[in-house]
């Protein structure tokens, strides 16, 4: 019900504008823009939480912004057969500190092969996420599949001989990756409903991010209709991504201010802040 769904807000978009992209150095000025933001909380990046002592200044960060962080992004190539240890490896270590945080959500990301993969690197991948899944589980925390384009170009591909492979999968779909694959984005949410427990949302016009939601064109308009179309209760999480061709030209403080209300408007909810 669009009455229960939560609004994150992913710092992706400050990569950007950031020296050297390093949000963790950068977690102050985050956390306190988000939470200027009026959002309900806010989803890592998995970087955030990689140097020594990260979780304890993620907490403080989270404690001092009345700001909850909901989970984090995580991602690599996960096909590839001698990094599987190594992936797994660092699962056990960010589900624990998701859970630490209390959070309870871990999006991944596969990593791209630059073509279609193949049946065996598809069924490493496979048993890899099926450990991570368990992995999280025992934390108490929810892994979803995210995606970009190449999860579902050549036909939907890899997202199927995922879906195949682990039927009980959990996605967490971005919705503007999905229109940039040639897909529509709702029949995507429709097909797969059931199975969707987390959403990304970009600011889009046509093949371009823009800053705010208002620059957007009108597709994003009818997210209510499909939230209540496949009974959604989860978090939309906004994530602001820039092109080096488009200009930023607002604070990114700003931006993310500008998009939670256009999505409160939207979803006809009260800021939290």
């Amino acid at each position: 019900m669009i009455a229960d769904v939560k609004i994150a807000a992913h710092p992706y978009g400050y990569v950007r504008v950031l020296h050297g992209g390093d949000l963790y150095r950068a977690a102050p000025l985050i956390f306190a823009d988000i939470k200027l933001g009026g959002y309900d909380g806010i989803e890592l990046m998995h970087t955030m939480l990689e140097p020594e002592g990260a979780e304890e200044e993620m907490l403080a960060l989270s404690e001092r912004n009345e700001l909850p962080i909901m989970g984090s992004s995580f991602g690599g190539n996960l096909w590839d057969p001698e990094l599987s240890d190594e992936w797994l490896r660092k699962t056990e270590r960010i589900a624990a500190q998701i859970a630490g945080l209390g959070g309870f959500h871990l999006g991944i990301s596969t990593g791209s092969t630059g073509q279609p993969k193949t049946d065996e690197q598809l069924d490493t991948q496979a048993e890899v996420v099926r450990q991570m899944i368990d992995i999280c589980a025992a934390e108490g925390v929810v892994l979803n599949a995210h995606n970009h384009t190449y999860e579902v170009d050549w036909g939907q591909h890899e997202l199927r001989g995922m879906l195949k492979r682990i039927p009980g999968l959990k996605l967490g779909p971005d919705l503007n990756w999905l229109r940039m694959a040639g897909l529509d984005p709702w029949q995507f949410v429709r097909e797969h409903g059931d199975r969707i427990v987390f959403m990304h949302l970009r600011p889009q016009r046509d093949d371009a991010w823009v800053q705010t939601l208002q620059e957007s064109d009108d597709e994003w308009l009818t997210l209510p209709e499909i939230i209540d179309d496949i009974d959604f209760s989860g978090w939309v999480a906004m994530e602001l991504a820039f092109r080096a061709e488009h200009p930023v030209t607002r604070p990114m403080g700003e931006n993310y201010r500008l998009c939670a209300e256009q999505l409160r408007a939207v979803l006809k909810q009260e800021a939290t802040a």
